[in-house]
């Protein structure tokens, strides 16, 4: 015979109303312009916390390279460093890995993320006030030219576009900051809930 055990009412009822309602978080809304001139490549995305200060805190994301043309996983991105804000703050080496936060680059259009304080990447998110910074940085590709009189395009290595969005830790309400980028990212907003 199967024992049963049951709890008091009040003590069931009393457990759910303790179970918080909203759990703390931080979402990210980024869009990626479709930029259509010249040959067009995804751009890498860095997106990192930082203090008030400018101390740097932690990456959050960071959308790279991490697989070449064949398909094979890329050990080294040497291209990491175009994000020159992120990767002179964060104080990365060539070697440094980036596993729990790299995905891949994305395409044109809006994507949202989801950080939870008391998790990775945000496991221990002291009081304080903050800002999520976002990088862009795109690779220009020029075209060849074939008429020898025709006069050479300039060559570009890299553009790249960054952006503070502020915010105080814990949060007492939902806040929304937002802001707008001119070429490189669109609407940037950053949502932050108690």
């Amino acid at each position: 015979m199967k024992k049963r055990y049951s709890l008091p009412l009040s003590v069931t009822l009393g457990t759910v109303a303790a179970l918080p309602t909203n759990a703390a978080e931080l979402g990210l809304k980024l869009q990626l312009p479709e930029i259509t001139t010249g040959q067009y490549v995804r751009p890498y995305v860095a997106i990192w916390l930082e203090k008030a200060d400018g101390t740097f805190v932690q990456t959050l994301a960071l959308w790279h390279e991490i697989k070449d043309k064949r398909g094979n996983p890329v050990t080294n991105d040497k291209y990491l460093k175009i994000m020159r804000n992120w990767w002179g703050k964060s104080g990365a080496t060539a070697d440094t890995k980036f596993d729990s936060v790299s995905s891949a680059t994305r395409p044109a259009g809006e994507h949202e993320l989801t950080f939870t304080p008391g998790k990775a990447p945000l496991a221990n998110l002291a009081p304080g006030k903050y800002q999520v910074m976002v990088e862009v940085a795109r690779e220009v590709k020029v075209p060849k030219v074939t008429d020898p009189s025709a006069p050479r395009p300039k060559k570009v290595d890299a553009v790249e576009a960054s952006t503070a969005l502020s915010f105080d830790w814990p949060a007492k309400q939902v806040t929304t900051t937002e802001t707008r980028g001119k070429i490189e990212f669109g609407n940037i907003s950053l949502t932050v809930k108690p």
